[in-house]
């Protein structure tokens, strides 16, 4: 967790402790010369007027008079805007302006120094030059004015205060800026916190160490904006965009009080099972508006992101991934940031856009696949023995043609000539939303070099809840039946289904039944096995099969896996 520097109170020092002051700094040739301390030395520099009447402000005159090490580059006057900083919060004056000016221990201009400073605030900046000296890319025009508890510099022009992601998103207005708010805790370490002296019986601090968590860090695994050594891209979309997408993901999240579940597994039904429809509904709505937003700019190919601008094209990159490692192709880089403003932060930069940059496919609604050989989705199987086969290059027959994911599927074998198997598969993470039903058979021949290819009819059919939660099962009546092709790998689509109710996040599923019915294999009017071989089920959305149609030479992000 950040830690963050804030002076609570102030520490009256007596002349007694002067005489200690050389144990505890540096003996430089400053400190050695020195007759006054950081801040007596400032309100006594005719060019340093403003600044010292900002530290008077603030209190922070009596902080540079303490028996601690500093270094403060001082901007004089007519340098930094005083006139407009002096009419700020205290808050402000001291976060973003003095702290950004004052680092710990001592750092003398002298020799060459290239070197990193790592300022009150945690904001890092540059210390660097030989004979002319620079802080931040300010000039410094009198350096090592020397004092008691350290370096005094004066320096022409105050140093750039750029805020990190967080801290961007603690001052927001917008609505993703509001939610992260919601969720921002701030806690004094007293532990870490250095004590100050007893002010009417309460104890205070010169040093105060406070520890800033927020639990959508974790939650999203962006924890890291927080930090000032990080370097992450956020996009924030407007708060009307935002809104209009909250209103819009919500309905994909659509769940009933109360419903019916029948547990293929266990072919048992469970009645009565309640839900907190109203917090699921609003935890994964937004979970899903604010999940992708955040890249981190050291990973994959994401570093592009350290020299994009603001009307710049992403059509040109191969690809970025998102923190919760979404991948995104060109199409999908180009609509996220096309339209959109860059802004620099000290860790990174914030994109503001008027509209929202997530593609429903790349986020909330993914293609569903259901891989057939794994068992823990492939809830039940009867009349049949179910083992997983392997697909390679040693026993792949040449005369099959088409591509079996990961080389694996399940055969389900018939017990007898005239048994007629039946799989039963849960569909994890169904949404409230319309899908592309598919299944990928496989020619059982596939591993047989010149065997008889024999195609398999079956017939299939889904177990859902309606909307009121009762069960129910599409297509109803009497059910299609699809006749595979025993020369390729063959995807069979059953069409379209709405399931009116979400399962993501409650622990049950709807359910598919595929089975092979000998009435079906009787009317085929040709030979056909009564073994079943599944590559995989497919729950493709239907705003993606569309998009698809029209853009075919569209690249799927990682977090789908399309089967042609």
């Amino acid at each position: 967790m950040k830690k963050t520097y804030i002076y609570t109170a102030l520490l009256a020092i007596s002349c007694a402790a002067c005489s200690d002051w050389k144990e505890h700094y540096d003996d430089s040739v400053s400190s050695r010369e020195a007759k006054a301390t950081i801040w007596g030395n400032i309100s006594s520099n005719a060019n340093l007027t403003e600044f010292k009447d900002l530290l008077q402000k603030t209190g922070y005159d009596t902080i540079l008079t303490a028996s601690q090490t500093y270094t403060v580059w001082a901007p004089v006057n007519g340098s930094f805007g005083y006139d407009t900083l002096v009419n700020q919060s205290n808050s402000n004056i001291i976060n973003k302006f003095i702290l950004n000016h004052i680092a710990r221990n001592s750092y003398p201009a002298s020799g060459s120094i290239n070197e990193e400073i790592t300022m009150l605030n945690d904001k890092v900046e540059m210390f660097y030059g030989t004979g002319a000296y620079y802080i931040g890319g300010v000039e410094i025009t009198q350096p090592n004015i020397p004092s008691l508890n350290g370096s005094l510099h004066a320096i022409n022009g105050r140093m750039l205060f750029y805020p990190s992601i967080y801290e961007y998103l603690l001052e927001g207005k917008d609505s993703v800026s509001l939610y992260y708010q919601k969720y921002h805790s701030n806690t004094l370490n007293t532990s870490k916190s250095v004590q100050g002296p007893m002010i009417n019986g309460e104890i205070t601090y010169l040093d105060s160490v406070f520890d800033i968590n927020n639990a959508l860090w974790t939650k999203y695994g962006a924890e890291y904006i927080n930090r000032e050594d990080s370097n992450y891209t956020m996009i924030i979309p407007s708060s009307e965009a935002y809104n209009a997408k909250k209103e819009e993901i919500s309905k994909y999240f659509n769940y009933p009080w109360r419903f019916t579940f029948y547990d293929a597994a266990k072919d048992s039904t469970y009645s009565s099972i309640s839900l907190n429809s109203t917090y699921l509904n609003d935890s994964l709505t937004h979970y899903y508006l604010i999940r992708d937003l955040v890249f981190n700019n050291n990973l994959y190919n994401n570093e592009v992101l350290e020299t994009k601008t603001t009307g710049e094209s992403f059509d040109d990159i191969d690809s970025l991934m998102t923190v919760p490692k979404s991948k995104l192709y060109a199409y999908d880089a180009q609509y996220a940031f096309d339209g959109a403003s860059r802004q620099t932060m000290s860790n990174g930069y914030i994109w503001t856009a008027d509209y929202y940059p997530t593609l429903s496919w790349n986020s909330w609604a993914p293609i569903i696949k259901i891989e057939a050989e794994t068992g823990s989705t492939r809830a039940r199987n009867t009349y049949s023995d179910v083992q997983v086969v392997t697909v390679n290059s040693d026993n792949r027959s040449p005369e099959i043609q088409g591509q079996v994911s990961g080389d694996k599927y399940a055969l389900a074998t018939a017990t007898g000539d005239a048994a007629q198997p039946h799989l039963f598969f849960n569909l994890p993470n169904v949404l409230s939303t319309t899908y592309i039903i598919k299944v990928v058979f496989v020619p059982t021949a596939i591993t047989e070099t010149g065997a008889k290819r024999l195609p398999t009819s079956v017939r299939m059919k889904i177990g859902y809840n309606d909307a009121n939660g009762s069960l129910a099962e599409w297509p109803k009546g009497i059910l299609p039946r699809y006749v595979t092709d025993s020369t390729k790998v063959d995807t069979v689509s059953i069409g379209e289904f709405t399931f009116p109710i979400a399962y993501q996040g409650t622990g049950y599923y709807p359910y598919m039944e595929i089975y092979f019915n000998k009435t079906n294999a009787q009317k085929v009017g040709q030979d056909v096995t009564n073994n079943l071989a599944i590559d995989c089920i497919l729950l493709v959305p239907k705003e993606l099969e569309e998009f698809m149609e029209e853009n075919p030479d569209y690249i799927l992000p990682s977090n789908n896996t399309y089967h042609p």
